[in-house]
């Protein structure tokens, strides 16, 4: 009698154990630069879920609640390369990606600013000139 108790009790803990376990996990780790110093405010991101954060002082990041699943993590900022991994999330578990990023040059279309203009500008009229004048009186 005892142990049928005893292994009912335990198979209410097995199920509500797994009843309550996650379905999410975290992805976490640093980004540098080849230099190896940090990056701050680095973002990393999961386009196809809309999630990021951005790097802290020391260059690390977190990204927690994220759905069991393979998702393309992307690290990037300005001045810098776009690096694209892809993880493994882990349910109930925590996934490290570290990034490490070299400076790149910002790629654009050359634009071409110019204007025109006279050296010498013609008057076409003119004003008049006030003058004022002050009169001091000394008496006696």
């Amino acid at each position: 009698m005892k142990s049928s108790h005893l292994s009912s009790i335990i198979f209410v803990i097995l199920v509500s154990s797994s009843l309550w376990s996650g379905t999410e996990g975290t992805i976490r780790g640093a980004v540098r630069n080849v230099e190896g110093e940090p990056l701050i405010g680095a973002q990393v991101y999961i386009g196809d879920l809309g999630v990021g954060a951005v790097a802290d002082m020391d260059g690390n990041y977190f990204l927690i609640n994220v759905p069991v699943g393979t998702f393309d993590v992307t690290a990037s900022m300005l001045s810098y390369g776009t690096q694209v991994v892809s993880v493994d999330v882990i349910m109930d578990a925590t996934q490290w990606m570290n990034f490490i990023l070299d400076v790149e040059a910002i790629e654009g279309d050359l634009i071409r600013v110019s204007a025109e203009k006279a050296l010498v500008e013609k008057v076409t009229s003119f004003g008049l000139l006030q003058a004022t004048y002050i009169v001091f009186i000394k008496s006696g």
